[in-house]
């Protein structure tokens, strides 16, 4: 995971110790974060609250909670579970909430429900660093003409390092076959996926096997 990644990178230096709870990795892997105190735990929210509802995570522990993209978690769905796991977390002394943006009811209530009298930080991209991000729209007529232009930009010399969202999973396998079959070299992730399989496609992309 990209932030236990970051957080030990940070703390190398330091005695704090790091743990993972993910989906798609089997109890006996996450053995070390119930048999030892951590320090900082970072997790998915499925499988944290499937172990807190098993009595196997002590919330009792936790001193500061943080939830990182807290709009993409409740576009995907996960606000219910969130709470749950905010409201076992009680004892807690802090709360983070980090977010693109808080326009829009959802987000905002979101925040009223979990947050104290919350101080707001924003953090403004620098106009240079917006200026190397170029966005463009594309509309097509149909699904076909969607998908014809799709495998032509993906063709495109400096298509080097791309990323395609789907908003169905069950479009994702399709796609992707759609894509290889067009030459397109591909990898798939979605969330019913393994662990282990989430990490092998991140790394042939990053690793330059597919673009």
């Amino acid at each position: 995971m990209q932030v236990a990644d970051h957080a030990r990178e940070l703390a190398k230096h330091t005695h704090l110790d790091i743990a993972t709870i993910t989906g798609g990795v089997a109890y006996m892997n996450h053995a070390e974060v119930f048999s030892e105190n951590q320090d900082i735990v970072v997790a998915t929210t499925g499988r944290l609250l499937q172990y807190i509802k098993e009595e196997n995570f002590d919330c009792r522990a936790v001193e500061t909670l943080i939830l990182d993209e807290a709009d993409r978690m409740l576009d995907m769905g996960f606000a219910q579970d969130i709470e749950h796991i905010a409201g076992e977390t009680r004892w807690r002394k802090q709360t983070m909430l980090f977010s693109a943006t808080l326009e829009g009811d959802a987000i905002k209530d979101f925040a009223e429900r979990l947050l104290e009298d919350p101080v707001e930080v924003s953090a403004n991209p620098s106009t240079r660093e917006r200026k190397k991000i170029h966005q463009w729209y594309y509309r097509a007529d149909n699904f076909e003409h969607k998908v014809a232009l799709l495998k032509h930009l993906l063709k495109q010399d400096d298509a080097t390092r791309s990323i395609v969202f789907v908003r169905k999973r069950e479009r994702v396998h399709e796609l992707a076959e759609t894509l290889r079959l067009a030459g397109i070299n591909n990898c798939y992730l979605e969330g019913e996926m393994a662990q282990i399989k989430r990490n092998e496609g991140i790394k042939r992309l990053t690793d330059g096997r597919v673009n």
